[in-house]
């Protein structure tokens, strides 16, 4: 028996939601640039030639429950040939470049892999996708649901906007999504008495297979349902828009039974519980059901953690209380509020905070909040704070970028999974206004040294008398966080040809006072209290006072005068001596560097390999299906001498062996390793992409992971 509201109250709250409604009327821009971008991308499409299909709006401009700052989903339905779903998207993305898309975002790690573009002129944000027909049917379920009733459309709107308003809006940091929020409304417009939605699933027979195979095999989708809704007879409920929006929160908080109950609209009845326990994927007591209508594998609220799902509560509660008091909505879903803009992602021991400062130095990062080691070998998670969502947008740009041994996973966050992140291990916070302030202070300690205060080693061969450049290695020291090294180590280096030059001894004047504190600077390691003479790459260092361990990357832009008479500065030389040392090893070797796969796609996959010699840069791929666990009888999935050839692929496999899979399933995925030759392209040396030998070493790759192929 559902007890009666204050009519007053209510009657307050459904004005105020009507009024309310208009700001989301006023969508005729946003539709008109919705129709040229699906437009823009059919042509690329269509210059790709390879593709035989449509380009297709879906999501919230297809369903209805759009919002003035909603992405526009769009997807590609058709045949791609025998090209990957990567390497199609690849080719989206060279295009998309040239047709007025800008902060192009390769997301290929998604069950669903993506491009995100923006739109130059409207500046909407589109999300891209291959043959999501999934997706398309789920959007066609929610209009029929829509247009069934017109409340439907409104109280979806209000409930997304609450939602994102109070930062309860994304998986990555264990909240819902946006389309579970609108089942939950479409399963709440079911269950109320009388009920104001009928269930179009269950009111068809003629079926509706949709193919998909995200979960790593061949499924098949029944999709049916009732599309036909104006022969549907009118609900009898004739409760207003503000009643509704209290009862939602009502029935969430105080009737539903999370812990027994699933969220099921394929299978809900008016007066019926739907056990979560009878469906497809195992759970347990305290964790969300919410079921997809179509794709039965998945739990929108699978990845919604213990702390966000009671912050959804604790918010809904708050909502209720709210507006069964006072029938504010404005009170409970207040504007304006503070919105901190980050980006998280899980980073390995080999990822040091100067190296994240580095990167995101161009896209205005405020601050850097990075995990302390706790002695364990997991992988931490960084937060990086950026001065306003345009930067943070540009930042995303990084995603799936090699820094050291990790590929970085850039995920949208809040201040909330920081302050629980916070509260699960020890964090450092990096101030980057101070970082930058410190590099000025090394720069001019650097100058302040000077050209003089070093005694040049006389090799008596050197055409500019035995003088020879030098190469600063700078340094910072960490104490406190604060204070900069006055210490520099600087290796000698002789013209191409000659051997490492003696020892020498680095003469200069005492070192101006610290500067003062700053913020907590880059812990970059720790020092080396030998004082010992060290060696690198058979080259002598000077012996110094001891120092720490790790360099920067940064150089002083110190010009010097080189043999020719030119000035450069001291970076353009040493770029230029670390080239000339690369492109002798590969002469020597006569081939061309085998460097890091990327598991990413811009070539044919029947592209193999490539001998010939080639005057611009040439690829080759290796594409071979595997599966990341094998049978006993096959042996381990990496010898020990494989294992240290292949580290990153390694890597690799071990974050996809500890995914949560389904039941124990792991997906299927393709590994497609780029072969390229970037020093030989800025050299013009003519050299074969692969030596004869590197081509049999890459058949015997291949045939190694030939027993890993499914089936």
């Amino acid at each position: 028996m559902q007890q009666p509201l204050d009519g007053i109250v209510v009657a307050k709250l459904t004005k105020e939601l009507k009024d309310g409604q208009r700001a989301f009327l006023d969508m005729s821009d946003r539709e008109r640039a919705a129709k040229r971008i699906r437009l823009v991308l059919q042509g690329i499409a269509r210059q790709l030639g390879s593709l035989s299909g449509q380009v297709e709006v879906f999501g919230s401009f297809l369903n209805g429950f759009k919002t003035g700052s909603s992405d526009l989903d769009i997807v590609f339905v058709g045949s791609t040939g025998a090209e990957h779903t990567t390497t199609v998207l690849g080719k989206f993305a060279q295009q998309a470049a040239l047709c007025g898309f800008e902060n192009i975002t390769k997301i290929f790690q998604a069950s669903v892999p993506l491009l995100k573009l923006t739109d130059t002129k409207s500046q909407m944000e589109v999300d891209f996708c291959i043959n999501n027909q999934l997706g398309v049917r789920n959007s066609l379920l929610l209009s029929a649901y829509c247009k069934c009733d017109s409340r439907v459309l409104l109280l979806g709107r209000l409930v997304k906007d609450w939602a994102k308003k109070h930062e309860l809006v994304g998986t990555a940091d264990g909240c819902l999504n946006s389309y579970a929020y609108m089942l939950l409304v479409i399963f709440f417009l079911q269950s109320v008495q009388p009920p104001v939605l009928p269930n179009l699933q269950s009111m068809v027979s003629e079926s509706v297979p949709v193919k998909d195979s995200k979960w790593g095999c061949d499924d098949c989708w029944e999709t049916k349902f009732e599309c036909n809704v104006t022969s549907i007879p009118q609900s009898k409920n004739v409760m207003p828009v503000g009643e509704l929006m209290i009862r939602f929160f009502h029935f969430f908080t105080r009737v539903f039974d999370w812990r027994s109950h699933a969220v099921c609209m394929r299978l809900n009845r008016p007066g019926a519980a739907v056990d979560k326990f009878s469906l497809t994927l195992p759970t347990n007591d305290d964790q969300w059901y919410v079921e997809d209508p179509f794709d039965l594998k998945h739990n929108l609220a699978g990845k919604c953690s213990r702390i966000g799902r009671q912050r959804i509560l604790d918010q809904m509660d708050d909502a209720l209380q709210t507006l069964s008091t006072t029938g504010n909505w404005s009170k409970a879903c207040p504007p304006g509020k503070q919105q901190f803009h980050f980006l998280k992602c899980r980073i390995s021991q080999a990822v040091t905070p100067q190296a994240l400062l580095e990167e995101f130095d161009a896209y205005d990062l405020v601050k850097l909040h990075f995990p302390k080691p706790d002695g364990s070998n997991r992988m931490g998670q960084a937060f990086l704070e950026f001065a306003d969502s345009t930067a943070r947008r540009r930042a995303h740009t990084l995603n799936e970028k090699y820094i050291a041994d990790c590929q970085l996973q850039l995920h949208y966050s809040t201040q909330h999974s920081l302050a629980e992140a916070v509260g699960q291990g020890a964090f450092s916070t990096y101030e980057m206004a101070s970082y930058k302030m410190q590099r000025q202070v090394l720069a001019a300690r650097v100058e302040s040294i000077g050209m003089g205060s070093a005694s040049y080693q006389d090799t008596g061969s050197s055409a500019n008398g035995g003088r020879m450049p030098r190469y600063y290695d700078n340094s910072m020291m960490n104490q406190g966080g604060a204070a900069m090294t006055d210490s520099m180590s600087y290796r000698y280096y002789g013209q191409q040809g000659q051997g490492p030059c003696t020892q020498v001894m680095v003469q200069r004047p005492p070192p101006p006072p610290p500067p003062p504190p700053l913020q907590q600077a880059p812990q970059l390691g720790g020092w080396d209290q030998s004082g010992a003479t060290a060696h690198h790459n058979g080259y002598m260092q000077a012996q110094m006072n001891p120092q720490p361990k790790v360099t920067t990357s940064w150089q002083p832009a110190i010009e010097l005068e080189t043999a020719r008479g030119t000035k450069q500065t001291r970076t353009q030389w040493w770029q230029q001596q670390q080239m000339k040392e690369e492109l002798a090893s590969l002469t020597k070797n006569n081939g061309a560097q085998i460097l890091k796969p990327a598991i990413s796609a811009v070539a044919n996959a029947k592209d193999k390999r490539q001998v010939a010699s080639h005057e611009s840069r040439a690829s080759g791929w290796l594409d071979v299906p595997f599966r990341t666990q094998v049978s006993p009888d096959q042996g381990p999935l990496l010898t020990p001498q494989q294992s240290g050839q292949l580290k990153d692929l390694q890597q690799f496999l071990t974050r996809f062996e500890q995914a949560d899979y389904h039941k124990g399933k792991p997906p299927e995925i393709v590994l497609q390793a780029e072969l390229t030759d970037d020093r030989a392209k800025h050299s013009g040396l003519q050299k074969p992409l692969l030596s004869p030998e590197e081509s049999q070493k890459l058949d015997a790759f291949r045939a190694w992971f030939g027993r890993f192929k499914a089936g």
